[in-house]
């Protein structure tokens, strides 16, 4: 399963149409992928707010189950054609790093 989420998640990161959501920290940017109905909230998978508001009361996920959540959503989002938000991160949200082939370009 392992094998075939992060196949997936390289794929999907490749071929699906993401739109970058990039500003300031504390623009809103969360909040307007939020809103948006086909979007991957990175932070919240993360459980961290970014850079400069930190971490949550929750633990992050394991490097797996952040990789494996982020294959599943986009997964899902793979299903019916559109554009899938997404905020520009750096490498690390927290102590989890953002897989290299989804990296918003």
């Amino acid at each position: 399963m392992r094998n075939y989420l992060l196949s997936e998640l390289e794929k999907q990161c490749k071929s699906l149409p993401l739109v970058v959501i990039s500003g300031y920290t504390g623009s809103g940017k969360t909040e307007l992928i939020n809103w948006a109905q086909r979007s991957i909230d990175l932070e919240g998978i993360a459980k961290h707010r970014g850079s400069s508001f930190g971490r949550t009361d929750s633990e992050q996920p394991s490097q797996i189950n952040f990789e494996n959540r982020i294959s599943i959503d986009l997964l899902k989002l793979s299903q019916q054609p559109g554009n899938v938000a997404i905020e520009d991160e750096s490498r690390l949200i927290g102590c989890c790093a953002l897989p290299p082939h989804c990296k918003p370009r």
